[in-house]
């Protein structure tokens, strides 16, 4: 019921975190137009793609360990502080030396935006760092909170920079920037709260002690953004801010559906590092993973000609065919999601690594070759092949290990409805007591 309870509390908010998410891509699509979303998706890209790069894996060792001893907690917050500030520090001047040397690569940028996006590293490494050591003590309340609180802090500051003050993409950029910074500051509030106080020690002997598991996540984590991620540099290159910004709206609406699996899959690792749960646990949250999601796919997929011109105007028209070439992708990294948490919880095997691999060379060979030719749809079909590859990977790794089939993966069984209903019941009848 624990379980429950925290997929419950985190849904709940993640539906919140949508809500206000679809607010903010609104105004910024409207307001800005395919061209200044475009140039605000790359933005949002690189601060990724560092966090990525400079968070070696430690956003989920933290939370490996705290599951099996909370009493770290004290001494993690000051280092994972201490780590972002240097990683972010360099990471950022690495950031500037690039542009100086290759401005032609960054299209449509200028050094406003380059020194925006260098400072927003710094805050953009720590955020999933300390969001990571609330989930391992399952503080679902902060661990939901902190990302809520982001997500209507960037939305009220939009509509103040962009609607009422009628400023531009550098005004938008800024407030992009000082939303994150207002993360990392949430996340470490609700820290302060567990009795972990901010502070900036480097703790060498714990740093040695987390990066060994930490060094596995962080190419998994490394390996899959770039895999998700890649198409938008690549696209921005050869296409230009335009057509990336038609792109980055199929993206945020698969992003949006990414949240349901992600969720299940976040809740099942602390479940499977601390042992209560196992590969049998793991297959049922699957099922039930594979019936909704398929179910918001097919739904989206109906829906989608209508919804995005509506929200977003015709200049998005474009975005449609793109988001609907991305849903059997879509479909096929939630569920991998899924496995990939349970091979979180069991300390990482090396292959779970390697999987990654033929998955991002393929995504990167498939839209060099598509995106000249096709464009923006060229991009979803790469993404959706690099995506289903990697989930088949996964699954018959699973299989290998537990004996389970991706048909048990991915079909759901009579008594999992049964299960499903039982739990609603018991939920409904403790709400009424």
């Amino acid at each position: 019921m624990r379980f429950a309870r925290s997929v419950s509390i985190t849904l709940v908010s993640k539906g919140l975190v949508i809500l206000t998410g679809i607010v903010t891509s609104i105004l910024t699509a409207r307001l800005l137009g395919p061209s200044g979303r475009g140039v605000l998706a790359v933005f949002l890209a690189i601060t990724g793609i560092a966090t990525q790069v400079g968070g070696l894996g430690l956003h989920a060792a933290p939370s490996y360990y705290i599951s099996q001893d909370k009493s770290l907690l004290s001494r993690l917050v000051p280092l994972l502080m201490s780590y972002s500030l240097i990683a972010g520090s360099f990471l950022g001047t690495l950031f500037i030396i690039a542009f100086a040397a290759f401005p032609a690569f960054y299209s449509g940028m200028n050094w406003i935006f380059v020194l925006l996006a260098a400072i927003t590293i710094i805050p953009s490494i720590s955020v999933p760092l300390l969001q990571g050591l609330l989930l391992g003590v399952e503080d679902f309340v902060g661990y939901n909170a902190g990302e809520l609180a982001y997500r209507v802090f960037y939305m009220i500051g939009i509509v103040i920079v962009l609607y009422l003050l009628k400023l531009h993409l550098h005004s938008a950029l800024a407030m992009t920037s000082a939303a994150i910074f207002f993360n990392a500051a949430a996340f470490l509030f609700f820290l302060n709260r567990k009795g972990a106080k901010p502070a900036l020690i480097f703790d060498t002997s714990l740093f040695k002690r987390i990066y060994s598991y930490g060094l596995r996540a962080y190419l998994v984590a490394l390996l899959s953004y770039l895999v998700v991620r890649s198409d938008i540099f690549i696209l921005n290159y050869l296409r230009g801010p335009s057509d990336t910004g038609i792109y980055s709206i199929a993206v945020q609406f698969a992003d949006l559906i990414f949240v349901f699996p992600v969720t299940l899959s976040t809740m099942l690792f602390p479940k499977v590092a601390s042992g209560f749960a196992d590969a049998e646990f793991t297959v049922k949250v699957s099922r039930f993973t594979s019936f909704v999601l398929g179910g918001i796919c097919i739904l989206t997929y109906l829906s989608a000609k209508w919804i995005i011109p509506f929200m977003f105007s015709n200049q998005f028209l474009a975005s449609v065919p793109a988001l609907d070439l991305l849903l059997v992708g879509v479909y096929s990294y939630g569920m991998m999601s899924v496995i990939s948490s349970y091979f979180g919880g069991k300390g990482m095997p090396l292959r779970t690594v390697l999987i990654w691999i033929p998955g991002l060379l393929l995504n990167v060979a498939l839209n060099l070759i598509l995106i000249p030719r096709i464009g923006v749809n060229g991009a979803s079909i790469s993404s959706t092949i690099a995506y289903f590859l990697i989930f088949i990977l996964y699954a018959e790794y699973f299989r290998k290990e537990t004996g389970k089939s991706p048909f048990d993966l991915v079909i759901p069984r009579r008594r999992d409805f049964r299960d499903i209903s039982d739990l609603v019941r018991l939920k409904l009848a403790s709400m009424n007591k």
